[in-house]
């Protein structure tokens, strides 16, 4: 785990006002929100408002973490130039400007995101339509590409998501090497 700034907000209006301050200074925080616990209703922020709120400063959640039967701790973050732009996401920013939540930041984000193209780069892993790389290296693994078929929907959206993801060539292709490697053991990579 990373030695970063730890922030327990008691409630939404707390986290934005901690944004509002230290969004621009700061890179990257864990932040300690609960669960939802059917019966049980748990004062403080939960992870919707506190990405909701993320969002509307630019920033983004990543790696989650349990603490006990009530609380998680994840990590949030400024959005890294030209990372991609998934479809709850753009929805819930849509929905952020309708309430007129966004900041500055936050719209700038959005901006840099249309012009880079790194808001559509998400789209056809959102639409379930395969990378033709991987199509060729899982076609030309036949048992591959029959468990590959076999995931659900939402995993083969996790590992196009993962794909996409990657910034680099070399990246990619070391990417598809891996998910051919596991889907010949009948296993998805140990990120899923």
């Amino acid at each position: 785990m990373e030695d970063r700034l730890t922030i327990y907000p008691a409630d939404n209006t707390q986290w934005r006002e901690w944004l509002a301050l230290n969004h621009t200074e700061c890179n990257g925080i864990w932040l300690i929100y609960n669960k939802k616990i059917k019966g049980k209703e748990l004062p403080g922020l939960c992870w919707s408002e506190a990405v909701d709120t993320a969002l509307c400063f630019g920033w983004i959640d990543s790696k989650k973490l349990p603490i006990d039967e009530e609380k998680f701790m994840q990590f949030f973050s400024k959005r890294k130039p030209k990372s991609g732009w998934s479809k709850i996401n753009k929805a819930k920013v849509k929905n952020l400007i309708e309430l007129g939540l966004m900041t500055d930041a936050g719209l700038k984000t959005i901006k840099a995101a249309k012009l880079d193209g790194s808001w559509k780069t998400l789209d056809a892993a959102e639409k379930l339509i395969m990378p033709k790389d991987l199509a060729l290296m899982l076609k030309a693994n036949s048992h591959c590409e029959v468990f590959f078929a076999s995931l659900s929907n939402s995993a083969k959206k996790s590992v196009f998501y993962w794909l996409l993801s990657a910034k680099k060539e070399e990246t990619r292709n070391r990417r598809i090497a891996e998910i051919i490697r596991f889907t010949s053991e009948g296993k998805l990579p140990k990120q899923f």
